[in-house]
């Protein structure tokens, strides 16, 4: 019995210079889509398996759930915030520094699974998925994002961060609750120092 390989040279031997070129072509075209296929079959595998893992995470919460409730008293009450040192905070950009900065949440409520399906969270976050018009009852933004997640109050200590070179100089603040604003800013950004002018308020 003659060999794949003998049986195509001898088909090539008798194909005209042409024809050859284009059994050349007719191979490679075969051998990149079959190899396409695979890739994207092995791609799919993955992305199928990574949302079975996701979703046997996620507890679906029934219409007037209190499981958010209960957490949101104690994290928009701020006797509440410091008793259980938790704090929240809303939408994919957030989520995705906070992840990113190693603060993993206790729970993430969200109303769309494609909104969490980047995120890589750790085996103890909780997952719920719950209608949004819910949600948006607790949002403190204009556009509720569908995304509220709890954690533990970071330690400032864990971001080492250095000094902005900048210095923020106050002159001629007349309202004290600007100031606050102002040095809470700095502090934010992460500024070196405020400078205030004498004679304030």
């Amino acid at each position: 019995m003659l060999s794949y390989f003998k049986l195509r040279y001898i088909f090539r031997s008798l194909c005209s210079p042409a024809q050859s070129k284009w059994f050349d072509l007719c191979r490679n075209v075969n051998q990149s889509a079959l190899e396409s296929n695979v890739k994207n079959e092995n791609h799919l595998k993955n992305i199928s398996g990574s949302e079975q893992n996701l979703n046997k995470k996620i507890t679906k919460l029934n219409f007037n759930d209190q499981t958010l409730s209960q957490l949101m008293l104690q994290v928009k009450s701020r006797k509440m915030r410091k008793k259980s040192n938790l704090i929240y905070f809303e939408g994919k950009r957030i989520l995705k520094e906070a992840l990113e900065n190693g603060i993993d949440p206790l729970a993430v409520f969200f109303s769309k699974a494609d909104d969490i399906k980047s995120f890589k969270f750790s085996q103890d976050t909780k997952l719920y998925k719950m209608p949004y018009n819910e949600m948006k009852m607790w949002s403190d933004l204009t556009t509720a994002p569908g995304i509220i997640a709890v954690c533990n109050k970071p330690s400032m200590s864990k971001f080492n961060k250095p000094d902005v070179p900048v210095s923020i100089l106050c002159d001629n603040i007349r309202e004290p609750g600007n100031l606050g604003a102002l040095i809470r800013t700095t502090v934010g950004a992460g500024a070196k120092d405020v400078i205030l002018s004498k004679g304030l308020f």
